[in-house]
Parts: C-alpha cells; structure tokens; sequence
C-alpha cells in the first residue's frame, strides 16, 4: 500500500507541474527555458508512476487471490521482502517506459500552442513511426491491457472463492459464522480494483485509439472532451485511493501519523538548538524527506 500511495503523490506532483508548465511559460526566457527542460520528463515521469501503480495493484490482486486459493504455500513462498522487491522492479520497468516520452518529444523554442499545451516538436526518435508505434504498444499493454485483464481475472477469481466460502457458512451454527469474517485487506484490495478498473478505462480507450488512428481525431471537440474526463478522472483515482487508505488500512494510518510525527519533532529540535549551533558551529541534524 505504501508503493500505490508513493505512486498516487507523484502523479499528483507530475501532473500538477504540467499544468503550471502550460501557463507559465510564457512569462519570461527563463521560465520557458526551465519549462521546457523539465515539461516531458514530468510527463514520462507521471506515466511512470501511473504504470508502476497499475503493476503494483496487479500484483496485489494476484496475491490476494492465491492468498485465498492457497494459503499454505503462499505463506511459504510470498514474503515482506519479494513485495519490495517486485515494487521496486516495477518501478524500474515503468520509468524505462515513461522515458519514451522526453526521447520523443521536445518543446519548441518557437511554435504555436495546440491544445492548452507547450509547442511541441519531435526529437529524431519521435519522427521515426516505428519507434513511436512502439512506445504507445508497450505503454497501452503495460499500463492497461495486461494489469487490467490480470485484475479481472483475479478479482473474479477471488469472489468466487468468497462466495463459495459464504455458502459454507451457512451451513454452520450462528457462533462459528459470526467468527469468520473476511479481512479488511482483501476487501480494500478490490474496492481498489473496482475504482482503477472504472476510472482508468477512459485513457486506455483513449491509448487504444491512437494506437489505430495515430491523432487523426484529435480537434474534434467530443474527442477532446472525451481525453479531458478521462484525464480528469485519472487524477480522481489517485485522490480516491488515498481516502480509502486512511479510511480502511489501519496499518497505514499509523505509518502517516509516526512520519508526521517524526517531521513535528525534528522541526522542533532544529528550532530548539538553533542558538547553540550559532555559537558552537553546525550541527548534524535529521531532516524528515
């Protein structure tokens, strides 16, 4: 949960960066230079973590359901330490994939606005269209058709296996029933799925499209309403799964609460050895990242 909620604040980041970018820009030299240094790997970035998110809830669908399936042998073989370490690498993966985006795309120096975004132009590799039929392939099919197929299959998997377990209950007393309960975990784990598989299903129709038709639809103002909600609703999930976090996953309440704790005292300790440091000379002291 601490990797989906690390990928949901750095959508956040990205994306808020690329809608200042786009209105900022203009204002001197310098703030277009910094713009267009920093707008496309924003956006790789922001992909990125969206990819990486979507691997993450896989991987947390999959588990739960072999969790439940067997749950001898997945004690034995799934560990605290291979969850870190399929994270991490999906991560690793997902940032190779957003780097598609700054290789391709550039902000032109002088160009005409489209579409409420900086003037774009082409590196050498975005003007090959192989290369970026490619990128969008190995995007859609990462970022949407293989997470969410898996997610399907999985979560559909593990209601059948809650229901078969729900009829097995109704067959014992009223004290055995009310001691069996499902965990909040797996119920957290589909709510989660439920809400990317409805939010991000807009902007995988979207990928899908101009995988066919490149951006031969593009101007339409149906289309473009059309990107604008599944943007919008994109930016949604990230929003809805930190509310659903706090609210249900108690283990990750109390992780917040001891690094906003740990923030409060290393800012009051600072404060508090400010005058000594002056006069003593500077102090090592633990910033809270």
């Amino acid at each position: 949960m601490v990797g989906l909620a690390a990928c949901d604040l750095s959508i956040g980041i990205f994306s808020s960066w690329r809608a200042i970018a786009d209105r900022v820009y203009t204002w001197s030299t310098g703030a277009f230079w910094f713009c267009a240094l920093t707008y496309w790997p924003a956006v790789g970035l922001e992909v990125a973590a969206s990819t990486t998110a979507s691997l993450i809830a896989m991987a947390l669908s999959i588990d739960r359901c072999l969790a439940l399936k067997f749950a001898i042998k997945h004690s034995e073989l799934c560990s605290v330490r291979k969850a870190k370490t399929l994270a991490l690498a999906s991560g690793l993966l997902s940032v190779i994939i957003g780097l598609n985006y700054p290789l391709r795309l550039s902000v032109l120096e002088e160009g005409t606005s489209y579409l409420n975004v900086m003037p774009t132009g082409y590196h050498s590799l975005g003007e090959d269209p192989v290369f970026s039929k490619l990128c969008r392939y190995v995007e859609f099919f990462f970022r949407f058709a293989i997470p969410l197929s898996a997610m399907i299959v999985a979560n559909t998997w593990t209601m059948v296996i809650i229901r078969k377990s729900d009829q097995f209950r109704k067959g014992m007393d009223r004290e055995a029933r009310s001691a069996m309960k499902t965990p909040k975990c797996l119920t957290m784990t589909i709510g989660l799925v439920i809400i990317f598989i409805v939010t991000q299903m807009p902007k995988a129709a979207f990928l899908l499209d101009t995988m066919i038709f490149f951006n031969e639809h593009r101007g339409i103002k149906a289309f473009e309403i059309f990107i604008g909600l599944g943007n919008l609703m994109t930016r949604f999930n990230s929003i809805v799964n930190i509310i659903v976090y706090l609210t249900l996953n108690e283990e990750f309440r109390r992780t917040l609460v001891k690094v906003l704790n740990a923030c409060k005292a290393s800012d009051t300790e600072i404060s508090s050895h400010a005058t000594p440091s002056t006069i003593n000379g500077p102090e090592k002291t633990e910033h809270c990242v």
